[in-house]
């Protein structure tokens, strides 16, 4: 399993496939590797996780958490990333924080200069 801080990029269709018409939906996510080139991952998002992907929207940060599986195919590899779990980093509270003290009303001392 690995677990990384990533930014949705686009979220793709849902998509049904397979014999047992098995419904996944892709997600595609950029990855800071702190390299010159942006690196984006492609996270496929299973029936039992696809839930998760709809309270997502592009530009958000998040918490992955996906395995990754290869297999052989003819003499070539192909690797599939399968998501285990998303959840938004830093979520923005839905009210503000009664704790603070209100904001100083502005000052029209626009004559005292301090020199």
């Amino acid at each position: 399993m690995f677990e990384i801080e990533a930014k949705v990029n686009k979220i793709m269709d849902k998509e049904t496939v397979g014999a047992k018409s098995s419904p996944k939906r892709d997600v595609v996510f950029d990855i800071d590797l702190k390299s010159n080139y942006p690196k984006v991952l492609v996270i496929t998002f299973w029936e039992k996780t696809m839930e998760q992907v709809e309270p997502l929207t592009t530009g958000q940060e998040v918490n992955l958490k996906f395995r990754a599986e290869s297999r052989e195919y003819n003499g070539r590899y192909f690797t599939n990333c399968t998501a285990i779990s998303v959840a938004p980093i830093g979520d923005i509270p839905e009210s503000p924080n009664s704790d603070l003290p209100p904001p100083l009303p502005p000052e029209d001392d626009a004559d005292d200069m301090p020199f």
